[in-house]
């Protein structure tokens, strides 16, 4: 074996080298995927927050007037639907898992996709349960509220018709999102984190 041979050998990448490159390639595209998801739960996040700021002071003033003129049902209504907001913004953050950068940055790259997962299986969960926690207090709110309003019994039906549909509607769309967003984006973080457990 010349020294041409030696340089050609040298320079011929092993099979292990096309692995490893081709796994930190995966490993960047999965670290983009996360980073524009933090993105958009952030962006979410501060879109409920601020949308249930305007909705707990409108029904806070409304509540107010309610008692004020002895309608105790309006009051009640009121109330739920403010603390549905409070209680709301309080699930949102409280999701949140969060660590600082300087743990991020020590790392290793299968810790760092576990904990990622451990974001989205968090944001799973709270989507499943929507329901409960988001839809079912405000739905319970508007419907009293309605009901302590001076509306006709068409007016009435149609006010309560209106929210059912909207609650229908922002359940479905919850679901879709783990369904077509989340679900995926867990299976390729346990991909990963296999394939770093078996290399």
């Amino acid at each position: 074996m010349n020294d041409k041979d030696l340089q050609d050998l040298w320079n011929t990448p092993s099979p292990n080298d096309d692995f490893i490159i081709q796994h930190e390639k995966l490993i960047q595209n999965m670290k983009a995927k996360m980073n524009q998801f933090d993105k958009d739960i952030k962006r979410r996040n501060l879109r409920e927050t601020i949308a249930a700021l305007i909705v707990f002071v409108a029904f806070a003033v409304f509540g107010g007037f309610g008692l004020y003129d002895g309608n105790y049902l309006l009051g009640f209504a009121c109330t739920i639907i403010c603390f549905g907001c409070v209680f709301i913004v309080y699930k949102f953050v409280n999701a949140q898992v969060t660590i600082s950068d300087e743990e991020v940055y020590t790392m290793s790259n299968k810790e760092y996709l576990s904990y990622e997962l451990k974001k989205v299986n968090e944001q799973i969960r709270i989507l499943k349960s929507v329901f409960w926690w988001y839809i079912l207090p405000i739905a319970v709110g508007l419907c009293l509220f309605f009901f302590a309003m001076p509306y006709n019994t068409t007016s009435l039906i149609i006010h309560i018709a209106l929210v059912l549909a909207v609650s229908v509607g922002l359940y479905i769309l919850n679901q879709k999102a783990v369904k077509k967003d989340l679900i995926p984006l867990k299976n390729d973080l346990e991909e990963q984190i296999a394939n770093l457990s078996n290399a």
